[in-house]
């Protein structure tokens, strides 16, 4: 199970029983997976205090930020991946 919390990306298994992914300074917005499970992007639904709303990354197989995307000057509300 992977979804958000404030300003967190939280994954549920069984091993370790949760992780913590990324920790935003403001609230993540919305989540996204791939169509092939193995990358999620996560994203910052209000600019930050530095003027821009990130889009985080992530390699699901290894748990870790591949990217971080910083152009964003209002927040992210929605996105999707396409095949």
């Amino acid at each position: 199970i992977t979804y958000t919390l404030h300003n967190k990306i939280i994954i549920e298994s069984t091993v370790p029983l949760v992780t913590v992914l990324v920790e935003s300074e403001v609230r993540l917005s919305t989540l996204a997976r791939s169509p092939n499970e193995r990358i999620l992007a996560a994203a910052e639904g209000e600019p930050s205090r530095f003027g821009n709303a990130v889009i985080y990354l992530i390699d699901l197989t290894q748990n870790k930020v591949l990217n971080k995307i910083t152009f964003f000057r209002r927040g992210v509300q929605s996105m999707a991946f396409s095949n």
